[in-house]
């Protein structure tokens, strides 16, 4: 197998059969042209830019200032219009105290960008959050609780138990572009508001 066969194979492998691909690569390069194609429409297509970013930013913030204590993963949806599969991407939370830590390289910066392109956009961008309680992830009887926000109008709106429920769940299976947890461990919740009382988004 060619380098460039090895290369299409995991493009392939990276995009699931229900149309999603979390593939880090293509993630980034499809929402860096969908940003800039839209910033072009704007008056100042820069400055349109840098704005989305203050926002994404600052719902990440927003995020881990009040994720609950302990280990999280993020995961940001984000729907493709016409033959595109949708795009996804993960970011590793931490909350011990008052330290709250992000995983600012690697797939930090694919859902950064998924939600810049929300925020830019205005197309509603999902925001998964899987808490952990020991062990966490992947391992074998791991427990967790997922909640869910809808990123419109350039505010983040907490979802309601049932539709985190079916963002999340395809039947018997977890959502395609979710990792692959056993979801027999996962409780559904309603989102808390990632914004204080009276506060403007």
């Amino acid at each position: 197998m060619t380098a460039a066969e090895a290369a299409a194979a995991a493009r392939t492998a990276a995009t699931t059969a229900e149309g999603w691909t979390r593939h880090p690569d293509q993630v980034r390069r499809r929402a860096g042209r969908a940003i800039w194609d839209a910033a072009e429409t704007e008056p100042d297509p820069l400055a349109a830019i840098d704005t989305a970013r203050h926002l994404a930013a600052d719902l990440v913030d927003r995020l881990a200032r009040t994720a609950p204590e302990g280990d999280h993963l993020a995961t940001c949806l984000a729907h493709a219009r016409g033959p595109d599969p949708g795009l996804a991407a993960d970011l590793a939370l931490a909350r011990h105290g008052r330290r709250c830590l992000t995983d600012r390289e690697g797939a930090g910066t694919t859902f950064g960008g998924l939600l810049v392109l929300g925020a830019l956009t205005g197309a509603p961008i999902a925001l998964l959050l899987r808490s952990c309680r020991d062990p966490c992830h992947a391992a074998p009887g791991h427990e967790s609780t997922l909640r869910g926000w809808v990123l419109r109008e350039r505010r983040a709106h907490p979802l309601s138990r049932g539709a985190v429920r079916t963002i999340a769940h395809g039947g018997r299976r977890p959502h395609p572009a979710l990792p692959q947890h056993p979801e027999e461990g996962t409780n559904y919740e309603k989102a808390y508001s990632l914004y204080a009382s009276g506060e403007e988004g």
